[in-house]
């Protein structure tokens, strides 16, 4: 979904896109994500693990 370093990145808002996939493993590092929304999307399949490497996201919206 994402090329290139996004281990900075605090913020990511990409509600209502129209994203159909599964959830993408894009935090195989630690990251600095604070806030992740992608309600409204047609997101399926399980969290994945790695996102437990975000330590200090406090923000996590994937509902319809």
């Amino acid at each position: 979904m994402f090329g290139g370093n996004i281990s900075n990145l605090e913020v990511l808002d990409m509600h209502h896109n129209n994203i159909s996939a599964t959830l993408p493993m894009i935090f195989t590092i630690e990251s600095s994500l604070r806030s992740l929304n992608l309600h409204g999307n047609k997101l399926e399949g399980k969290i994945p693990r790695t996102l437990a490497n975000c330590k200090v996201l406090q923000v996590l919206d994937i509902g319809h």
